[in-house]
């Protein structure tokens, strides 16, 4: 489906889950169908290429997935992710966006204070040492309550101008963003109703 390239990166995050898992297995509380942090997320925009990698795996499904897909990416946009299932799963799994499959292990950040912004900068996978201005933080509520981010290895830190940089390659010069579930309903065809604007008597 994918580049071999960013396969070798959905390989890289899942090796460090899989660490993760193996060294500290009461740290990664969040399961498959908790949904607690996607359902407080809508509106996700995702890069160019990671539009292209769900288009082209939205073609691949048989008409009844699309079909499961389709009746849950026509309801309206709310707090979370529309693609979550009434299970609390997600809908697109295989092709999910970067930024999902790294959410629940720590990551990196540098200090807010660095960017007038307000913005974190995360950075994702290929550790070391924390520089001086970044300090690690959880992604997910459930994980990690009992042990020190500081104390985590950075083999289970995401790391992020790794994923910056993997972004930027695959993106090969687009810089625009879409949100994850028009990507959707483009594909599956899904016109959304309009909101006429209200008039005041």
């Amino acid at each position: 489906m994918a580049d071999p390239r960013l396969q070798a990166v959905w390989t890289a995050i899942d090796e460090a889950f899989g660490r993760t898992i193996e060294r500290h297995p009461q740290e990664l509380l969040c399961q498959s169908g908790c949904g607690d942090c996607c359902g407080r997320v809508g509106g996700l925009t995702i890069a160019a290429f990671e539009a292209d990698v769900i288009r082209e795996w939205l073609r691949t499904l048989s008409e009844d997935d699309k079909q499961r897909i389709r009746s849950l990416a026509e309801r309206e946009e709310g707090v979370g992710c529309v693609l979550l299932d009434d299970d609390a799963r997600c809908s697109i799994y295989p092709a999910r966006p970067l930024v999902c499959r790294a959410f629940g292990l720590p990551y990196r950040v540098v200090p807010e204070l660095v960017f007038p912004d307000g913005k974190r900068r995360l950075r994702v996978l290929e550790g070391g040492a924390l520089e001086s201005e970044e300090r690690v933080e959880r992604t997910c509520m459930k994980n990690f309550l009992q042990h020190r981010t500081e104390d985590i290895p950075a083999d289970e830190v995401i790391d992020q101008p790794f994923l910056n940089a993997t972004a930027a390659r695959f993106n090969e010069g687009r810089n625009e963003r879409y949100v994850l579930s028009q990507v959707v309903r483009e594909e599956l065809g899904i016109v959304m109703p309009t909101t006429a604007p209200s008039h005041d008597p």
